[in-house]
């Protein structure tokens, strides 16, 4: 800076006493932001702090290094010139000055928000563009059209704030040299981090109240699929609420009602009351794809302490359920809880209401008090000190890669006897060296062969037990997968999945019943909860282990089930088939030594889910909604799906030159091709190679389809892939459905663009316009757009010859009156 007399030198004393004076009459307040001082002992309210520091020397070294010992990373210098950065570069961190002597100043401040950007800083970039259309956002597609994506990693933030006493605590041992210090102080950090993961991945399923709706009425035809004896009520009610029903009987389901059923408006399952409901329900949707279901329960979900599940068997539906949504989302509707219980006619209404939809939600219960949304959220409870584990602990699949980690950890948190149940007992792999490691440890290890399904078994098992080290808890991670689409699942393939699970949940809960257990855990899976493709039949007998640890709470058992995401490198999920799903869902590996804390805090609660998901990877396989609503990274995540989709590519197809459209679809079928199989472009993609051939099994079939209706807005069959074998097959029957070759094309498109619009618009929440969050310029342009969005559709129907409805009255003759109410009535 340029200035008369040189500052922090004895040049400044004559003007010390009365800048003084003049301080003294500055009202002082504490900053918000903390300052780091180049003056020592500072105080910055303190008026004489200032008259040192025009003074004193500049101690800017011992600043920098104090900087980097609290842990900063980043430095911007807001000042005007670039000289503070440049002589501390080669000290560690980034420095980015904000401006620069003889350079552009916007141009100097936007370089350093940028650079601190990409350094990992949070941007407000709406404080610094604006919202005007002079500052125009682009949205980016969702798939690359230059063949190579280039999708920036995400990082965890670092807090703003000064890192606190324990990271300085390592730092001072570090440099004192002294090793006994540091390593204390290294253990708890990690020990900090790891907790932090934990409460990250953690998850808990909420229900929110949702606003009274009028009674729904429902037009068109409706089928009610329940048993010989069930379902009356429902379809009187329907028909009361305008619906012509029709009747089919689930006992008697043989795919000939349903192919004749092709113009239905919708259909209602009535989910059967025992094990049989997964079959049945599996059996609906393979028959019937292009409907969409409702499925009713009755008490399968607990919406709170007051409300507890007592059907656990419909578990079954609610994992089932959403898998079908992510893999037929054109044959879905939705899941509707009733009570158990005797309905009257405000349930019956309330029922009805939600049937009619048009608010997005489709995982509900219908309580007496109101109606309730489905919402996954945090937990309440903070990390604090949880089980420990005294006694015998029970493990099945004890000597799996899930068992092994699981009864290492429960060795250190205090457990002094261990049986290991599986198949093969001591000649399973690594089942000797796992119990000499343990032993070694301290701990009394049996080795037990038996189906955990089997009650017998179990029983001589459990009977082995010594008197010394009594049961005091039993964890169930046995399991076998056997995935598949739903169209290749059968009634058997769900009970080979079904049986490890809840046969051997059954068997030991009875057995142990009156053991006094302190607690009792299942291992379920995240499958269930976000409708995995592909896991239909695990996610159904995960589905009924959720449901069952909530009864068996609510009746007083210390009972919970976790949901399990991915473990990296162990147990079922190894393998390279459930990687893959894995990664195109967005849910990472964790890490084995880290997830397994979990454990200790999930007694609080009879149902958690434990997972590390990305949810972009959830909101581009559409498995997004309104249960994700109260959930800021998801909600964040689906909404940028629904809005910033591929809706530019449909317009870049209408105004393709005339020759063009095949070509256009054709690579946007490769693009999408590619990316389900993980190519890095379209080249690797064959335009007349048959997608067997290409990689595609029926999983990645599934996902294409899906990926395709979202960019094209159009409803697929779920053998689209197989019905057109090739990209260039598919290519030139898409093009065929976008150009109009089908006069019914643009219909379900539009259709279907509306209903992602009004999913998009149901996550803005009355707190969100309270909130000042609320943009006023927002609201505006939405408003405006959809007016001008009514605007065009009536002008459209000026254009096509609808012209003024009541002109063409006052102008028809009888006989046009007779045809027009013969054509639309099919009655004069």
């Amino acid at each position: 800076m340029r200035v008369s007399h040189a500052f922090h030198s004895p040049l400044m004393e004559p003007i010390l006493e009365p800048f003084a004076r003049v301080l003294e009459q500055v009202t002082w307040r504490e900053p918000q932001i903390p300052v780091v001082s180049g003056t020592p002992g500072a105080d910055v309210c303190d008026p004489s702090y200032w008259v040192r520091h025009v003074r004193d020397t500049v101690r800017y070294h011992d600043t920098v290094l104090k900087l980097r010992d609290h842990g900063a990373e980043l430095f911007v210098e807001a000042g005007p010139s670039g000289t503070l950065s440049a002589m501390a570069t080669a000290a560690s961190g980034v420095w980015l000055p904000a401006m620069r002597a003889e350079r552009d100043e916007p141009e100097t401040l936007l370089t350093a928000v940028a650079g601190a950007h990409v350094h990992g800083s949070t941007v407000d970039w709406t404080t610094l563009l604006g919202t005007q259309s002079g500052n125009p956002v682009v949205s980016l597609p969702t798939y690359a059209f230059q063949r190579e994506r280039f999708w920036p990693e995400a990082s965890h933030q670092r807090a703003a704030s000064v890192v606190d006493g324990l990271d300085a605590e390592f730092w001072e041992a570090v440099e004192r040299e002294d090793a006994s210090s540091v390593l204390p102080v290294l253990a708890s950090l990690r020990q900090r981090q790891a907790r932090s993961a934990v409460d990250r991945w953690r998850y808990r399923v909420g229900w929110s109240s949702l606003p009274e709706r009028p009674g729904g009425q429902l037009g068109g035809a409706w089928a009610v699929l329940a048993a010989a004896d069930a379902g009356d009520d429902l379809a009187a009610f329907l028909t009361e609420a305008g619906a012509e029903v029709m009747r089919v009987d689930l006992d008697q389901l043989d795919g000939s009602e349903l192919s004749e059923a092709v113009s239905l408006a919708g259909a209602v399952v009535v989910a059967g009351e025992g094990r049989e409901c997964a079959a049945q329900l599996l059996a609906v949707a393979q028959a019937w794809n292009s409907v969409p279901l409702w499925v009713l329960t009755r008490g399968a979900v607990s919406v709170g302490e007051s409300d507890p599940v007592v059907n656990a068997w419909q578990g079954q539906v609610w994992g089932l359920g959403r898998v079908i949504g992510s893999e037929q989302p054109g044959g879905w509707a939705g899941l509707i809880d009733l009570p158990a219980g005797a309905l009257d006619e405000l349930l019956w209404q309330r029922c009805c209401s939600v049937l009619a939809g048009g608010d997005g939600e489709n995982q509900v219960a219908v309580r007496p008090d109101g109606v309730y949304g489905m919402r996954l959220r945090r937990p309440h409870a903070e990390l604090g000190q949880g089980w420990r584990p005294s006694g015998t602990v029970l493990v099945t699949g004890g000597t799996g890669a899930l068992g092994a980690r699981v009864s290492r950890w429960l060795v250190e948190r205090g457990a002094e006897h261990l049986v290991l149940v599986s198949r093969r007992g001591a000649d399973a792999p690594g089942a000797s060296a796992l119990a000499a490691e343990l032993s070694a440890a301290g701990v009394g290890v049996q080795l037990a062969a038996g189906d955990a399904a089997d009650r017998v078994a179990m029983a001589e098992v459990l009977a082995a037990i010594p008197e010394e080290f009594p049961l005091t808890a039993v964890v169930h991670t046995a399991g076998v997968l056997d995935d598949g689409v739903l169209g290749s699942l059968t009634p058997q393939r769900l009970e080979a999945v079904a049986g490890p699970k809840i046969d051997a949940v059954l068997a030991l809960d009875e057995l142990t019943a009156d053991m006094g257990l302190q607690a009792f855990v299942l291992f379920s899976s995240a499958a269930a909860l976000l409708g995995s493709p592909g896991q239909g039949n695990y996610a159904a007998a995960n589905g009924f282990l959720d449901a069952y640890a909530q009864m068996r709470r609510a009746q007083g058992a210390p009972m919970v089930s976790v949901a399990w995401g991915a473990w990296a490198g162990a147990g079922l999920a190894d393998s390279e088939l459930v990687q893959s799903l894995h990664r195109r869902l967005g849910v990472r590996g964790m890490d084995p030594a880290v997830a397994v804390m979990a454990l200790e805090h999930a007694l609080g609660d009879g149902y958690v889910a434990v997972a590390d998901v990305d949810w972009r990877g959830v909101a581009e396989l559409g498995l997004g909604g309104r249960w994700l609503a109260e959930l800021p990274e998801a909600k964040e995540a689906v909404a940028a799906d629904a809005v910033h989709g591929d809706f530019p590519w449909l317009r870049d197809l209408r105004q393709a030159l005339p020759g063009k459209g095949p070509s256009v679809v054709l690579s946007m079928v490769r693009e999408q091709a590619a990316m389900v199989l993980g190519h890095s472009g379209a080249g690797k993609i064959d335009e007349g190679t048959a997608f067997r051939s290409l990689g595609f099994d029926s999983l990645t079939a599934v996902e294409l389809r899906n990926r395709i209706a979202t960019v094209t807005g159009l409803s697929l069959p779920a053998a689209l892939v197989f019905d057109y074998p090739t990209p260039a097959d598919l290519g030139e029957y898409l093009h065929t459905r976008l150009s109009g070759g089908d006069a019914d094309a643009f219909g379900p498109s539009i259709l279907d663009e509306l209903s992602r619009l009004e999913n998009s618009l149901s996550l803005l929440t009355a707190e969100y316009f309270d909130s000042q969050a609320a943009d006023v310029g927002f609201h505006d342009e939405v408003s405006g757009r959809l007016k001008a969005l009514m605007s065009t559709w009536h002008n459209l129907q000026g254009a096509n010859g609808d012209g003024n409805v009541q002109d063409k009255l006052q102008h028809a003759s009888d006989d046009d009156l007779f045809d027009f109410i013969d054509n639309r009535y099919g009655k004069a």
